[in-house]
Formats: C-alpha cells, structure tokens, sequence
C-alpha cells in the first residue's frame, strides 16, 4: 500500500502467524528492525513475545534503496521465527 506496511497491516500479519505456529508450521519473517529508530521500541517483541516461543535474532542487511540517501547501506534487520 502507499506509505507502506502500517501497525494494523503488521498485526494482522502477527495473526496469521500464530495460526501457522498453532497449526504446527514453521516459519521465519523479517523487517527491518524498529530499534534503527528507536532503541526503546518494543513492537516486534511484543507481537511475537519470546514467551510464546518465538525467536528475535538480529542481523545486518544492506539496503542499496532508500528515499533518504543518508540511510541507505547497513541496518539492522530482525528475524522472527516459531523454531
């Protein structure tokens, strides 16, 4: 959609991947890492909480793309998975 991914678009995604991890499927998704904005962010953990056995790992990813020259090359991206 234009302007992007929003929070209601991110939760109904969260849904939908508590349906699979229920149904027993495995999965991995990725975003860029709200943290690169705000280190006080707690969206994705709370989305995915850890205590209902989904794993935060973080990783580097280079974005060649972005509107804000200054932003383009490496951020930090988190990967969310239910294994």
């Amino acid at each position: 959609s234009i302007g992007g991914f929003d929070d209601l678009q991110q939760g109904a995604l969260a849904e939908f991947c508590h349906n699979l991890t229920n149904n027993g499927i495995d999965l991995i998704i990725s975003n860029s890492n709200p943290k690169n904005h705000n280190p006080e962010d707690q969206f994705f953990n709370e989305l995915f909480p850890e205590s209902k056995g989904y794993v935060h790992q973080i990783v580097q990813a280079r974005r060649q793309i972005n509107s804000k020259g200054k932003e383009r090359g490496k951020i930090d991206e988190i990967m969310i998975s239910n294994f």
